[in-house]
């Protein structure tokens, strides 16, 4: 048994029916329950190749997730939201052909977003993760963010800001109401996902705290 300093303790890697099941003390059942396939265990940090999509609801942590299981693996993160928005929030003309420059890579790891690249990505990536937070931790998180955005001012991509708060009742597509009304959509579009590529390695987090227990695993392990 090896211990984690954050607190989790690593018993090993089991393998039941092909899948992969990571086993930490004092859990059961084990954290990571759904859809990680016995071949995904064996991807070591910096080892060959492996293309990962975190999908989840806006708000969710999809980037911040994204970067951090990057820099644990080695794998470059490219974030989707760079390569779509020129200034003024207008979407950038190389927008498709960047990202299929990105798909084409033999490792990569990014978030999956806007449907005019959803598919090829889906198609090219061995790996998807959902974090399926609850519609109340994901408003919580996409209000805090966009609260703090335009506060501060924060420079976003291609030096955009956040619209100032009083959008959020004059512009239907302001991304706290967008987030609220498209959060179906996402558990939609993954379980599409799913019965249309049964052999797609696919992980799902319930809860903040399962992902970063996951990812606390990842960095003691050295393996995803």
């Amino acid at each position: 048994m090896r211990h984690n300093p954050a607190g989790v303790e690593l018993c090993g890697v089991a393998v039941e029916g092909g899948l992969c099941i990571l086993q930490v003390q004092g859990r059961s059942p084990p954290f990571v329950s759904t859809g990680v396939r016995a071949d995904l265990c064996t991807h070591q940090r910096g080892e060959g190749s492996m293309r990962i999509l975190v999908a989840g609801p806006s708000g969710s942590g999809k980037t911040t997730f994204a970067a951090r299981l990057g820099r644990l693996l080695d794998i470059p993160h490219t974030e989707m939201d760079s390569l779509h928005w020129g200034p003024n929030w207008t979407p950038r003309p190389s927008f498709e052909a960047d990202v299929q420059t990105l798909i084409e890579q033999p490792a990569w790891i990014t978030e999956w977003q806007y449907p005019q690249v959803r598919g090829r990505l889906l198609e090219r990536a061995d790996v998807v993760i959902y974090l399926r937070y609850s519609r109340a931790v994901v408003m919580w998180r996409v209000v805090r963010r966009t609260v703090r955005r335009a506060v501060t001012g924060q420079r976003l991509w291609a030096d955009n800001v956040e619209p100032p708060l009083k959008n959020i009742l004059r512009d239907p597509d302001n991304m706290i109401r967008y987030t609220w009304r498209s959060y179906p959509h996402v558990g939609e579009l993954l379980a599409e996902a799913r019965g249309q590529h049964l052999q797609k390695r696919f992980i799902e987090f319930r809860t903040p705290r399962a992902a970063n227990q996951f990812l606390r695993a990842v960095q003691l392990r050295g393996v995803l």
